[in-house]
């Protein structure tokens, strides 16, 4: 498998963000079921730039949970993407990841 960024946007990070973790609305690490902007390419201490993948991306993404390729992806708990429940749809896992804090391809959605 590859990766693919084919939309990445760079914002100011309002706090602490580490590559691989959901990215939200304020540039900070998305909140747990919420809507994020992306999947953030880079770490950056607040008032730094932060690459974030959107829409169409294919990048590593680190998980919460174990998820089975194929899975929608929701926000979980410190950025880590989890299977989708009852959350907002992030990305589709494109490999499978048998543990937590594991780095797996995904589309974001």
């Amino acid at each position: 498998m590859f990766e693919q960024q084919v939309n990445v946007v760079t914002m100011t990070a309002s706090g602490a963000v580490s590559a691989g973790l959901a990215v939200g609305p304020t540039a900070s690490v998305a909140a747990s079921g919420g809507y994020a902007v992306g999947i953030a390419t880079s770490d950056a201490q607040a008032g730094e730039p932060v690459g974030v993948a959107t829409s169409g991306s294919i990048v590593k993404a680190i998980v919460g949970a174990a998820v089975a390729a194929g899975a929608a992806l929701e926000v979980g708990t410190g950025g880590k993407l989890v299977t989708l429940s009852t959350g907002k749809l992030v990305a589709l896992a494109l490999e499978a990841a048998s543990a937590a804090d594991q780095k797996v391809l995904v589309l974001v959605k």
